[in-house]
């Protein structure tokens, strides 16, 4: 009993509350990014065809580890997915771009990446299974505003015969990561 009260008198105390993180939010920011892969929301991303989205994705968990920059994290190559987000907003995704940079920098790795879709299958170099033969698709470590609020991720699609990268900005909203923002780029 005491100590629910401890607890109570800390948070009313008016100190400035550290932002909630989940021990695995990794997974959860990566796994949300799959599954927009999978919904197709009309968007232009190359794994869906006419016949719709993909019936499942290919996740290779280890992580890219290729240098990236803000600049080419936060690239428009088109302005219309960008005009969503408020200036704000905004600010919170290049600080979140500026963690990713961070953390690749770093070479911090994904903790063990189980994703409870079933529709989403870990690549296995020793069997490697993927439907077309285009391979699966890779990411970069999450980055993170500092409050925790927004994360950015990139990821490398599998597409021939030209290479597809995207930049995604999510907000946790309720304790679920929502996309806010989804860009392909195309390079030829």
């Amino acid at each position: 009993m005491s100590l629910v009260l401890c607890v109570a008198c800390a948070v009313s105390s008016g100190r400035a509350e550290e932002p909630v993180v989940s021990a695995n939010r990794d997974a959860e920011v990566l796994e949300a990014v799959l599954l927009d892969l999978l919904r197709d929301p009309g968007h232009d991303s190359p794994l869906g065809d006419k016949d719709g989205p993909p019936k499942e994705i290919y996740f290779e968990a280890e992580l890219n580890q290729g240098a990236k920059n803000v600049k080419e994290i936060l690239l428009r190559t088109t302005e219309r997915p960008w005009q969503s987000l408020s200036p704000p907003q905004l600010e919170k995704v290049e600080a979140a771009a500026n963690d990713l940079v961070r953390r690749v920098t770093a070479k911090e790795t994904l903790a063990d990446f189980q994703p409870k879709d079933s529709r989403i299958h870990l690549y296995d170099k020793e069997k490697p299974i993927v439907p077309h033969g285009t391979g699966p698709v890779r990411a970069w470590i999450p980055g993170y505003s500092p409050d925790g609020v927004w994360a950015v991720v990139r990821i490398s699609l599998p597409s021939y015969p030209h290479v597809v990268e995207a930049t995604y900005a999510l907000a946790n909203v309720e304790g679920k990561w929502r996309v806010r923002l989804r860009q392909f780029s195309h390079y030829y």
